[in-house]
């Protein structure tokens, strides 16, 4: 390596990953969020500044040694030092290869277990274990249905419940695409999109939770770890239509109820559902057709396990077959948005298979069995679990055989100079040490690199996603700390397999 490298060029390597992930994700984000305006696509190219960072980080660690404070240790190494800059080249190409393949395959390695326990973690929170809501035209599964098919497979139908909710017609404000100065278009319409509403007798039967509503104002339902974001705003509606008196209804919003098992979807635009005055209620239900009305209903089961996943089963092959046909729906549907874009409803067909409850589906009207969802997990995401553990296994793998075949390389090219240095007087023992440090430098730099950015970088998603880290996000510390110390503990042992054979080669044994 002919570089004269100073601490300079470390400076610089650490300073173009920082410009590179403010650049890249940061700064993008801070641009959309607080300004609404949309940088592009060309910021995707301060990635390369982590790239370059990297290099200059590898390139300093090969090629710039002092003697500093301890000057005994740089004279001890001197020669190790002066071989590795020889090859400084060629090793620091494969400690970035390395270094690469370890990010990705430590990113596929996490993207399994992180959206498995995320999928699981959000599961166990629902506040019942059956829920499914329905327009009151269809024909759909009664209380006495539900308890005779649970007792045809031996569950017990507990903490039965029902609510009723109106399909109301609200205002909101519309925030999908951008202008040609990439600022995003905000378009306020009174009949944006068609709402949920609950009253607050209703909510409190089916929650078991009081809410104080006045009249003219409502509550979101939404998830505990609800957050706002560019597109959707907790206070988006300001309008109800009351079909009696063809009028609005001025709202007010006072904040968020929490309830994820009756949040539908996102929780926002036209899942979103809200808890207004019972008296406000009334006045906008009056008038109302039959499929206008929705039922919710929310139960929990006793029974045993493959018992209560066979009732869920046919429990929702039941609920699809018998559902009406505005039911049949994807969940992004809504009457007002697709006349208002001149869309064709047909087009907005649910995607789902009352036979096969693990396919991943597309509607609206989806009911919520945990019981069958927890069974149907895995088989859900199966095809993408693989193919991230396909792609985790191929990255490791060829992290694996790359560093034994660079550590081969490392002592064939100074086979000559070792012997030289036997016969200076060097022991078989020194130069193993030897041939230990110049080896360990293409496992142990891209090793800690690799698994810090890709850690780091995998909790900033965590963050940009909704800016905040959750508490099931937490707890999935330890998973990560567990598969970096397996990665870890991978690299040690194909450096002491690598060490095995090249002093076998050497003749160091």
């Amino acid at each position: 390596m002919k570089k004269m490298v100073t601490p300079r060029y470390l400076i610089i390597g650490f300073v173009s990953i920082l410009v590179g992930v403010l650049g890249g994700m940061i700064i993008p984000s801070i641009s959309m969020n607080v300004f609404h305006h949309s940088l592009g696509g060309w910021t995707n190219l301060f990635y390369a500044l982590v790239l370059i960072g990297l290099y200059h980080i590898m390139v300093y660690s090969v090629a710039c040694h002092r003697r500093g404070r301890g000057p005994q240790k740089y004279y001890n190494n001197l020669i190790s030092y002066g071989m590795l800059k020889f090859q400084g080249a060629s090793i620091v190409k494969n400690m970035m290869v390395i270094t690469l393949l370890l990010a990705a395959g430590l990113f596929a390695v996490f993207y399994t277990p992180v959206n498995l326990l995320g999928a699981g973690d959000t599961l166990n929170k629902y506040e019942a274990e059956y829920s499914y809501h329905y327009l009151m035209d269809a024909d759909e599964i009664s209380q006495e249905d539900a308890k005779k098919l649970a007792k045809e497979n031996n569950v017990t139908i507990t903490d039965y419940r029902e609510g009723e909710l109106i399909k109301v017609t609200g205002s909101g404000t519309e925030r999908e695409d951008f202008d040609e100065d990439n600022n995003l278009i905000e378009e306020y319409y009174k009949d944006f999109i068609e709402y949920e509403c609950i009253s607050a007798g209703s909510y409190e039967a089916l929650t078991g939770e009081k809410l104080v509503v006045e009249e003219g104002s409502y509550y979101l339902i939404h998830t505990p770890d609800a957050t706002e974001n560019l597109y959707n705003r907790f206070d988006n509606m300001d309008y109800l239509y009351c079909s009696s008196e063809e009028d609005y209804l001025p709202m007010s919003y006072k904040g968020i109820a929490k309830s994820r098992v009756l949040t539908t979807g996102y929780g926002f635009d036209s899942d979103a559902r809200y808890v207004i005055n019972d008296q406000d209620y009334e006045r906008l239900r009056t008038g109302l057709t039959p499929n206008k009305i929705v039922c919710q209903v929310l139960f929990n089961t006793e029974g045993k396990s493959d018992d209560e996943i066979a009732f869920g089963t046919k429990l929702y092959k039941e609920f699809a077959l018998r559902m009406s046909e505005e039911m049949d729906v994807m969940g992004i549907y809504d009457f007002n948005s697709i006349k208002r874009k001149g869309d064709n409803p047909e087009d907005y067909k649910a995607v789902y298979n009352p036979d096969n409850s693990a396919m991943d589906v597309d509607w609206k009207y989806e009911p919520v069995l945990i019981s069958l969802m927890q069974g149907n997990l895995a088989l859900r995401f199966a095809i993408f679990y693989l193919l991230f553990l396909y792609v985790a296994v191929i990255c490791l793998a060829a992290v694996g055989i790359i560093s034994y075949t660079r550590s081969q390389s490392v002592g064939i090219t100074n086979q000559q100079v070792f012997m030289d240095i036997r016969k200076l007087g060097a022991d078989n023992q020194y130069l193993k040490k030897l041939l230990g440090k110049m080896i360990r430098k293409v496992y142990v730099l891209p090793t800690i690199v690799g698994i810090t950015i890709m850690t780091l970088f995998q909790f900033l998603i965590f963050y940009m996603n909704d800016r905040i880290i959750t508490t099931g996000e937490v707890r999935q510390i330890p998973l990560f700390i567990g598969i970096a110390v397996m990665i870890a503990l991978y690299q040690m042992i194909i450096y002491r397999l690598s060490m095995k054979t090249v002093s076998r080669m050497m003749g160091l044994q």
